[in-house]
């Protein structure tokens, strides 16, 4: 039993050790404070070269429509670098891309990459360019998007333009209010409540408009004019069938049975 014990906690701290090592690594605090990025817009030209090149076949023309890789601009590029040192930035680059052979660019592509970037998102170029070394480059803060005049947003495709906000509506502004009063006594042409009046009368009144009480005298008229015939009608038939079944005809029918 004890032999069990020993062996059982053996393999908890095992597991425990290894679940340690599998956790994923937290990462690296943002700096507060640090140098302003500084590069050339020498430097972001070639590096839109080598990003055309290198990347765009992952991330897209506009870096954030790529069918493989995530944006690097705007929403996405702020949630991960915004607040970090181009350092990080280029130090990621440098080790994990192009995913076919990382770090085979050189420190220089690389970087001229990161201004490319940097500008899409923002940061505007200076008059120096960038360094390139790691120390450098490790003191280099990139500002938050609130920091940024003009920094991407949402990422909206270059050349679409949002549709116009629909006018106002004007519907509530052409209705009048229902009163009391309306409903106890509605108005002639008007129907407010399921039966119109509150003592259920369920028709609209005639009064005041001739046209339609001359048609409905009209069609009152034409239906007892259609009455009238089809009672003559019936009459004549039912006198026709009396006819027959006391006539001569249906005596020698009789006899004849």
């Amino acid at each position: 039993m004890k032999q069990s014990f020993a062996i059982t906690t053996a393999l908890l701290v095992v597991i425990g050790f290894g679940l340690m090592a599998q956790a994923p690594v937290p990462p690296p605090a943002k700096p507060t404070t640090g140098d302003p990025v500084e590069y050339s817009a020498g430097q972001s030209a070639a590096g839109k070269t080598a990003y055309d090149q290198n990347c765009l076949s992952c991330h897209g023309r506009t870096l954030d429509n790529g069918e493989f890789g995530p944006a690097l601009r705007g929403t996405t590029f702020n949630m991960n670098w915004a607040g970090g040192t181009v350092g990080d930035l280029v130090s990621y680059m440098s080790t994990k891309m192009p995913p076919a052979a990382p770090g085979s660019l050189g420190a220089t592509i690389y970087a001229q990459i990161a201004t490319y970037i940097l500008q899409s998102n923002g940061i505007a170029p200076s008059l120096r360019d960038m360094p390139i070394d790691a120390a450098a480059l490790a003191k280099l803060r990139i500002p938050g998007a609130a920091e940024r005049r003009g920094a991407p947003g949402g990422g909206l495709t270059p050349g679409v333009a949002l549709p116009n906000a629909p006018p106002a509506s004007t519907l509530l502004d052409r209705m009048t209010s229902v009163t009391a009063a309306m409903l106890a006594n509605p108005p002639a042409a008007e129907w407010l409540t399921w039966r119109r009046t509150q003592d259920s009368q369920g028709y609209s009144p005639l009064a005041n408009q001739p046209q339609q009480r001359e048609g409905s005298a009209r069609r009152m008229e034409l239906v007892a004019a259609a009455g009238s015939e089809h009672r003559a009608s019936v009459g004549t038939r039912w006198c026709d069938v009396r006819a027959g079944l006391h006539g001569p005809g249906r005596s020698a029918r009789r006899r004849n049975g």
